[in-house]
């Protein structure tokens, strides 16, 4: 499942010839997709598709992270009675995967949306590898921006038992004495960056931030809580700093793929933590799928046992991202 999903092209992919658009609620409605796949959080953006989507079947996955009570879920159930809720016990993302494509099979030609907004990182990341691994290699993704964060910099996201280890899916093989080099996509949470950074402290760390980001605010806020995060920087010969937008996972991928090309022409052992937007997240898989598989690269996730919910407030604009393998 590894070492096929990476490009046989000589040339490195150019991930801009991927296309997204600014999208609408009346657009998903009239799209027909065979399923569409979405996650609540218990904010109204993690709501929106679930009226709207004409798809023979909308999944909504409750994630337990999230902790809705029974009561909460037969709401949600009697107010979209034509979406399937997936409830989890598990908040594994190969589990969540794997239970998934057991109820609602999924195969080479579906026309498959997912909707980003109320998944975590780990699980959006893992699901794209098993959706490609499936065959199904042209899938839409959808992403609702908040209007902005409840708490603003001072935003967390994962609470309670709080850990860092590679996603499922994404881990490398390391070559011994080889130097290493991390790339952290930031966000707002500095406990976890510390922790990113604690995971390998004798690595070269850069830093990829949201920029232009998804409200004017919001890259102000994430440099605030950056530099907070003193562990993510420090403890480094060099660190430098990327930018792509936090809306884009397309050019997110092609600047991941700028700041590490030395470091793999070097033979490093890489390290890759998207903890900014999901947008992000979906930029740093789309790299690491087409580059970095089978390889000595390992791609690092959060797990908490829980997730702050209706951590955003408002929505902002929707996004469609037309996904497939290049080469």
């Amino acid at each position: 499942m590894s070492s096929r999903l990476v490009s046989s092209s000589a040339a490195p992919p150019d991930y801009t010839l991927l296309y997204r658009r600014l999208s609408s609620v009346e657009e998903v409605r009239g799209s027909n997709y065979d399923l569409l796949i979405t996650a609540v959080d218990g904010s109204d953006r993690t709501r929106l598709l679930l009226d709207a989507g004409t798809a023979v079947r909308v999944v909504c996955a409750v994630l337990p992270q999230y902790q809705f009570s029974l009561s909460e879920i037969a709401d949600l159930e009697g107010q979209y009675p034509a979406v399937l809720p997936l409830v989890m016990s598990s908040g594994d993302e190969a589990d969540f995967a794997s239970e998934l494509l057991r109820r609602f099979p999924i195969g080479s030609g579906f026309r498959v949306c997912l909707d980003l907004s109320g998944f975590p990182r780990t699980h959006l990341c893992h699901l794209v590898l098993r959706l490609i691994s499936l065959g199904v290699s042209e899938f839409d993704a959808m992403y609702i921006e908040p209007e902005h964060y409840v708490y603003e910099e001072e935003t967390v996201f994962a609470e309670g038992t709080v850990g860092v280890r590679p996603i499922r899916g994404f881990e490398g093989v390391d070559r011994p004495n080889r130097t290493e080099v991390l790339l952290i996509g930031t966000g707002f949470d500095v406990d976890v960056m510390n922790e990113v950074a604690r995971q390998k402290p004798g690595a070269l760390k850069l830093q990829l931030f949201g920029l232009p980001s998804l409200q004017p605010e919001m890259y102000q806020q994430n440099l605030l809580r950056t530099i907070v995060a003193g562990d993510a920087v420090e403890d480094s010969v060099v660190s430098d700093r990327f930018f792509a937008p936090a809306y884009c996972p397309f050019e997110t991928a092609q600047t991941v793929q700028q700041a590490l090309r030395r470091a793999k022409s070097l033979g490093q052992n890489l390290y890759l933590a998207p903890l900014g937007t999901k947008v992000q997240a979906l930029g740093f898989t789309l790299y690491y799928l087409h580059e970095c598989m089978g390889q000595r690269a390992t791609m690092f996730g959060v797990t908490s046992s829980r997730l702050r919910r209706a951590s955003a407030v408002g929505v902002g604009r929707v996004w469609r991202y037309e996904l497939r393998m290049l080469g």
